[in-house]
């Protein structure tokens, strides 16, 4: 059963679209998105370069 949850966690997504969203909550979104080895996030585009920012400085690995 542990096997079949890991690998139903790599086809999901998390998302956070609303416009009151801030970069905390963006930063918050990605991380547990990573911790749980999510497919990936949904976020505004307004945020798309941040996110990728923080990838690329390795706050988010």
């Amino acid at each position: 059963m542990l096997h079949s949850t890991l690998k139903l966690k790599s086809f999901l997504e998390s998302t956070l679209l609303s416009a009151r969203a801030k970069k905390s909550d963006i930063e918050e979104l990605c991380l547990k998105a990573l911790k749980y080895n999510f497919l990936g996030v949904c976020i505004s585009p307004y945020f798309v370069a941040l996110a990728a920012a923080w990838w690329k400085q390795g706050r988010i690995s």
